[in-house]
């Protein structure tokens, strides 16, 4: 029996994958009139290159990256800008967005390359990706061009296939279909970075995508397929790290400080097609599941379509929905808006149930370090929970709360219901705002 690989701590969650998982996606068509923010990703907010009256065509650059941490946006559709505003998005109260009126006429704004990626430099492989306004795809959406231009050496690169958050199997759907250009897209990180190894992370609740990878780098020397068990939160890069390499990455280090980078599945398809066919990054696959979701799916969307929208073509929700989640249940965002858009970082809309969302009333902490027992940091949480509430800051500064990812499992595990996560972003908070 071969034990499969997996990291200390966390914790298995039934994952209602079964929902929405299979072989297919759909389109959902893009809509009359799309809101494309101007802040999609980590970073500062881009700057339009267009102005209200002009016509756009699908994948053509509206708005320009500013400064080092920022990307590129593009138009979704072909149409009229019909207004520069600020409105609601996902990443924010209010952020500048661009409106256009869509023509359904799908007029390009690019045109379709055939380019042979090793036949182009790293710094011309980072200028197209930049170009393109890929980010990571995986929630985080940090610009994949900075990713791409560490300050010092890489050995290995690893795509994230782990996709550990409940309901989400967009990833999932994507490896099923598009395995051959996620290795091309893994192919040419390495290219670019000069890495020497490859290697794809798959937990074991994805047989058919396990499948479709080890078939796709079958013929690959240097490129492996690692299966781990099905544990959250494997997703984290720490822990994608841990688990394909056996090495650990120290309090306050980035991950290319040990050699190592980490890229999401659908970001390497979005590289794939933007240095091999010029495609710039305007649309994903998005997961939309939940118990109240009336069809439960994986979708391609273009970016700007007003989740109103989206579920109006899907037929909507049932009645007995409680809560609207934008990604997945647990590092997830709750939303009342439906006139937010689908972006970049949106892998997945959750239509839950009220037996979905049901939590019991907070009660006093037993110390029973259950919360110890599955935090993959390996962190104290009842502790840093005590040290906020005394507004102790230097305290949980130095039990390490900055190093918290928010995963949200001891807050799932704790048997008194705390919100243990709530607590540790206000001690981040706290934190930040000290002198020393």
């Amino acid at each position: 029996m071969v034990l499969k690989k997996t990291f200390k701590r966390g914790f298995h969650i039934h994952s209602k994958k079964e929902l929405s998982r299979g072989n297919k996606y759909i389109e959902i068509p893009a809509p009359d009139m799309v809101k494309i923010p101007l802040l999609q990703h980590i970073g500062t907010p881009s700057e339009p290159i267009v102005q209200v009256g002009d016509y756009v065509k699908v994948g053509q650059m509206i708005a320009k990256k500013v400064g080092a941490i920022s990307a590129n946006i593009h138009s979704s559709v072909s149409g009229k800008v019909v207004k520069i505003e600020y409105s609601t998005a996902t990443r924010g109260n209010h952020v500048k967005c661009i409106f256009i009126e869509n023509d359904h006429k799908n007029e390009l704004g690019y045109e379709l390359m055939d380019r042979d990626y090793t036949k182009l430099s790293s710094d011309e492989i980072v200028k197209i990706i930049e170009d393109a306004g890929i980010t990571g795809l995986g929630g985080a959406s940090f610009p994949t061009h900075v990713k791409l231009n560490p300050p010092v050496p890489i050995e290995d690169v690893i795509i994230n296939s782990a996709e550990c958050e409940p309901y989400l199997t967009s990833d999932d759907v994507t490896m099923r279909n598009f395995a051959k250009d996620i290795v091309t897209g893994l192919k040419i990180e390495m290219h670019t970075l000069n890495a020497k190894n490859g290697h794809i992370l798959i937990e074991d609740d994805k047989p058919e995508a396990i499948n479709a990878m080890q078939e796709a780098v079958k013929d690959e020397n240097n490129i492996r397929v690692v299966v781990a068990k099905a544990k959250y939160p494997q997703g984290d890069e720490k822990r994608v790290i841990d688990v394909t390499l056996g090495k650990v990455v120290p309090f306050g280090k980035h991950t290319f400080d040990i050699g190592v980078i980490v890229s999401n599945a659908t970001t390497a398809l979005s590289i794939k097609k933007a240095v091999c066919n010029n495609i710039p990054l305007y649309e994903r696959i998005v997961t939309f599941s939940g118990e109240s979701m009336k069809q439960k799916v994986n979708a391609l969307v273009k970016f700007g379509t007003p989740i109103s929208k989206a579920l109006e073509f899907l037929g909507g929700v049932d009645e007995n929905i409680s809560r609207l989640v934008l990604g997945g249940p647990m590092m997830g965002l709750s939303k009342d808006d439906m006139e937010i858009p689908l972006e970049k970082p949106t892998n997945g809309i959750l239509a839950l149930s009220k037996s979905e969302t049901e939590y019991p009333e907070e009660e006093p902490c037993i110390k029973c370090s259950s919360c110890v027992e599955v935090c993959p940091v390996g962190l104290q949480p009842f502790l840093l929970a005590e040290l906020v509430r005394n507004k102790d800051a230097r305290g949980a500064r130095d039990n390490n709360i900055m190093s918290c990812i928010e995963c949200g499992l001891c807050s799932y595990i704790c048997p008194s219901h705390i919100p243990l996560v709530e607590t540790f972003k206000e001690g981040k908070r706290l934190v930040r705002e000290l002198k020393d």
